[in-house]
C-alpha cells in the first residue's frame, strides 16, 4: 500500500511541470488583426455576457478576481465538462500498467472506476452539455462531424476497456487485462484527436 501511493504522488508530480509550462513563455498581447474576426465564436454561442456587451460595440467588463471569474456565465459548458474525461482516461491505463507489472489490485480498482468516471463524464460532455451549432461553413461541418465521430470511438474504446478490465479483475485473467490496456490507449488516441479537432473547430474555422 505504501508504494501505491508512492507511484501515485511521483505521478502526480511528474503531471504537474507540464502543466505549469504548457505556454512556455509565452506573453499575451491585445488582439489585433490576427484575433478572430466579429462573428466568431461568440456569435455562435454567444453568453449573456458577451452578446450585451458586442450590441453596444465595445469589449466586455469582466471582474477578473477568482471569484469574479467563477461567476461568469456560460450558454454551454461542454469546453468545461469534457476536460474530466480526458484526465480520467489518461489516469486509467498508467493505473492499468502499474497493476499489470506489480499485481496489487489497488492499481486496478483506480484504473476501474477512472475509466468508468471517465465514460459517465464523456457521456454527459457529449449529450447534456454538447453544442447545437448551426449556420456553419460546409469545411466547418465535416470538422465538426468527423471531431463527433472521433469522441464517440473514444467513448467506444472506453466501454470496451472497463468491460475487458472487470472481466479481468473478476476473473483474475491477463489476458482481458492486456485487451483492456489497448482499449484504453485507443481511447486515449481517439479522445485527443477529438479535441484537436475541437480545437480547430473553435479557435481557427469559427
Amino acid at each position: 500500500m505504501v508504494r501505491f501511493w508512492l507511484v501515485s504522488l511521483l505521478g502526480l508530480v511528474l503531471c504537474c511541470p507540464p502543466l505549469l509550462l504548457a505556454h512556455g513563455n509565452e506573453h499575451y498581447q491585445t488582439p489585433g488583426v490576427e484575433s478572430l474576426p466579429t462573428g466568431g465564436l461568440e456569435a455562435v454561442l454567444p453568453s449573456p455576457t458577451t452578446a450585451a456587451a458586442q450590441s453596444a460595440g465595445k469589449e466586455p467588463t469582466l471582474d477578473l478576481s477568482p471569484l469574479g471569474l467563477l461567476q461568469v456565465k456560460f450558454d454551454n459548458l461542454h469546453p468545461m465538462a469534457v476536460h474530466l474525461p480526458l484526465v480520467l482516461f489518461g489516469v486509467a491505463p498508467l493505473a492499468l500498467f502499474f497493476f499489470i507489472r506489480s499485481r496489487q489490485r489497488p492499481y486496478g480498482w483506480v484504473s476501474f472506476w477512472s475509466l468508468a468516471a471517465g465514460l459517465v463524464g464523456g457521456l454527459v460532455a457529449a449529450t447534456l452539455v454538447h453544442p447545437h451549432i448551426q449556420d456553419l461553413s460546409a469545411q466547418a461541418k465535416t470538422v465538426l462531424e468527423r471531431h463527433e465521430d472521433f469522441a464517440y470511438l473514444s467513448l467506444s474504446f472506453g466501454l470496451a476497456g472497463l468491460l475487458s478490465l472487470g472481466l479481468g479483475l473478476a476473473l483474475n485473467h491477463k489476458n482481458w487485462l492486456y485487451f483492456s490496456l489497448l482499449a484504453q490507449v485507443g481511447a486515449i488516441g481517439c479522445v485527443s484527436l477529438a479535441g484537436h479537432l475541437g480545437a480547430i473547430l473553435t479557435h481557427v474555422l469559427l
